[in-house]
């Protein structure tokens, strides 16, 4: 296997991104390479990106894509890969963009041959199986539980909008959603999305009761053991830096190769993407 240079790995997994985005959201448009996406104010689908891999931005499309989040109510949000061409950086600095985070993303190389074992044994009584993709309540069940796992208790919860976007992630082309279980009870879950030599785990939460258990490592092993049996190459996920999904990749192999600036434009009245 060759050595995963962070080049490489942008290449693959901007598009990917780019398709997927635009697979999920409300509404989405092409721009400058990449896509701009948004439902209702809110929505973890409020931002664009893959933009200018190939070619420079231009004043008129950096204006469309401000209007095309403000007219909506909604604070305009770039993922900036570092490899986009510098004018993106500095035009969206221009227009008032600000850094808000960092994304990390890690890669790790994948073979059918290999073995996929996380450090420690499962827990007792631990289940992980794919959900059928025609279980239309376990399917909302786990949507649900793994939007709330990413708030605290005092959250509402998710709107009707909110499962319908991560159903319509779950039935996307190429995606598997895997449910871990005690028993009859669902305690987290998560997906991997196959596209070519790439599959990309997402979507991963854990009840607080039963985190520091092993339970994502397990999660992980099983989505990447469903990538590789399915021919992709590498694995690609993203994490804020700092966060427990950085720790448990590492552990299983990943190492960290680029890191996305993201980048809002804060307005009066503007509402901003969670996170």
């Amino acid at each position: 296997m060759q050595p995963l240079f962070p080049t490489d790995v942008a290449r693959l997994e901007e598009p990917r991104m780019v398709a997927d985005l635009a697979a999920v959201a409300d509404h989405a448009e092409p721009i400058l390479g990449g896509v701009m996406a948004r439902s209702d104010p809110g929505s973890w689908t409020n931002h664009a990106i893959g933009l200018c891999l190939d070619a420079p931005a231009d004043d008129a499309s950096l204006d469309r894509l401000v209007r095309y989040y403000t007219d909506h109510g909604i604070e305009p949000r770039v993922e900036l890969c570092p490899f986009a061409h510098e004018s993106l950086a500095k035009g969206l600095g221009a227009r008032g963009f600000i850094f808000k985070s960092f994304e990390f993303v890690f890669a790790r190389d994948l073979d059918a041959h290999t073995r996929i074992e996380p450090p420690h044994p499962a827990p007792e009584g631990l289940t992980i199986n794919p959900i059928d993709a025609a279980d239309e309540a376990a399917l909302r069940e786990y949507a649900t539980t793994i939007y709330r796992t990413f708030f605290p208790p005092e959250h509402p919860g998710p709107t009707d909008n909110d499962v319908t976007t991560m159903l319509r992630y779950i039935r996307s082309a190429g995606t598997t959603a895997f449910a871990a279980m005690f028993g009859a009870e669902l305690v987290g879950g998560g997906s991997v999305t196959v596209h070519g030599p790439v599959a990309t785990i997402t979507a991963a939460g854990v009840k607080e009761a039963h985190r520091r258990q092993g339970v994502q490592q397990h999660l992980l092993a099983a989505r990447l053991r469903l990538a590789a049996e399915s021919g992709a190459q590498i694995a690609t996920v993203g994490s804020r830096p700092g966060a427990a999904t950085e720790r448990n990749v590492v552990r299983m192999g990943f190492n960290h190769a680029y890191s996305r600036a993201i980048l809002v434009m804060p307005g009066e009245g503007l509402v901003g993407e969670p996170g």
